[in-house]
């Protein structure tokens, strides 16, 4: 299908004004790009989307993967220091937990054998202890139940929280399992792997092929004639939609003004409409236009041409072609 194309600074832009395959090209002022320039194309009256250039595409890029490692990264190690730091103050209350259960039988069997007959109903005046110690032989009532005091009054609620070992369980008042962290390490790995890997494949998925060459034509044009002023042959490595464009520059005689037509054919026939262009011709002075299209191409070699149709004589000039792989 032909392609249309328009172009003009980002202000005056209006993509409700696009038609079916029509090609927007913005010279200046698009807050999208970093220079302010870049192109779109209508699918469908009201569906316009922007092209991303290759530099733009290259910074996005850079930018998306740093974010996406950054995030897993700070996620993942958050909860490693999460789950250590939980796992940690678990293991801790556990043992302090078993300690002070110990200090509790021993107090309590020391008590038996300080006091004969029934203590039940005996009181015992203690403080508590200014550090955790162990109870030890030979040490009062009222030192023994002060460290006990103490092992208690030291236990966090971690102490008496459910051991989760997974990863999914996220129940209040529970602790990861310390086995848990080669499992974590696991995900991590994984992460990273799955990171780089995608790193590989954007850079593949950002390729780009260009060629640009540049040919002088010498003679001055006849008016009202079809007139080859440059050939070129390219070769793209693999099939695909190339962005084709050619340039002609040429000067106008000393006596001379009007209008000249270019158009750009491909292996000798002419690729679309809109690879025709128009430029004036001012006395004396060089113009140039430009002539783009959008070609699915396959791999191989390619002729380039670029024709010119004066109204009036010109004079003499050059021609360039420019390819990007999509």
């Amino acid at each position: 299908m032909a392609l249309q194309n328009r172009y003009g600074e980002f202000k005056d832009f209006d993509p409700n004004k696009m038609v079916t395959a029509e090609l927007a090209v913005v010279v200046s002022g698009d807050p999208a790009s970093p220079t302010g320039r870049t192109m779109y194309v209508c699918f469908a009256p009201g569906v316009v989307k922007r092209i991303t250039t290759y530099e733009d595409f290259e910074n996005e890029l850079q930018n998306a993967t740093e974010e996406i490692r950054k995030e897993f990264t700070e996620d993942i190690q958050t909860a490693i220091e999460n789950s250590i730091a939980a796992t940690t103050a678990a293991n801790a209350a556990k043992e302090a937990a078993d300690r002070a259960a110990e200090a509790a039988n021993a107090a309590a069997e020391a008590a038996g054998a300080y006091v004969l007959g029934d203590i039940s109903d005996k009181t015992v005046n203690f403080a508590e202890a200014a550090a955790r110690e162990n109870i030890a032989t030979g040490e009062s009532t009222a030192t023994v139940f002060g460290k006990i005091k103490k092992w208690f009054a030291d236990l966090k609620d971690a102490a008496f929280w459910a051991v989760a070992n997974n990863l999914t369980t996220n129940v209040a008042g529970s602790v990861l399992d310390a086995r848990q962290g080669p499992v974590i390490d696991k995900k991590i790995s994984d992460v990273k792997t799955e990171v780089s890997e995608l790193n590989t494949n954007f850079e593949k998925k950002a390729y780009s092929y260009i060629v640009s060459t540049s040919s002088q034509y010498e003679n001055a044009i006849a008016a009202n004639t079809w007139t080859e002023v440059g050939k070129a042959n390219i070769h793209v490595p693999e099939d695909g939609y190339y962005e084709i464009c050619a340039k002609v520059i040429a000067s106008g005689t000393s006596a001379t003004t009007g209008v000249c037509t270019a158009r750009l054919k491909r292996d000798g026939s002419e690729p679309g409409i809109n690879s025709r262009s128009s430029f004036p011709i001012k006395s004396g002075l060089m113009t140039n236009t430009t002539c783009i299209t959008v070609e699915y191409l396959k791999a191989g070699t390619h002729v380039l041409s670029l024709d010119v149709y004066p109204d009036s004589q010109i004079g003499a000039g050059y021609c360039s072609y420019f390819v990007k792989a999509f």
